[in-house]
């Protein structure tokens, strides 16, 4: 057992709060990042609490040059994210 658990500490950088909540693990969405200057589809694939790891791998709208540079490692936050419509 790691120490930080036998501590009873929580490490985990998901916090469930009102804004997160609405998001989901494997749910399309828009999202903006200033790496990738356009607004593009991508899958989540990871939340956090402020935040949400990004896979855009079959966007359209970025080259196959951003999709291997960032592709899985790009952290957007809630408020830069846009429902599908």
């Amino acid at each position: 057992m790691a120490k930080n658990q036998q501590m009873g500490t929580n490490t985990s950088l998901y916090k469930p709060n009102e804004v997160n909540e609405k998001y989901h693990d494997g749910e399309e969405t828009l999202f903006y990042s200033s790496l990738t200057k356009k607004t593009a589809k991508g899958v989540i694939k990871k939340r956090y609490e402020h935040a949400c790891l990004i896979d855009f791998s079959d966007s359209k709208k970025l080259s196959s040059a951003i999709k291997d540079e960032l592709n899985s490692k790009i952290i957007v936050s809630y408020q830069a994210l846009k429902p599908l419509q």
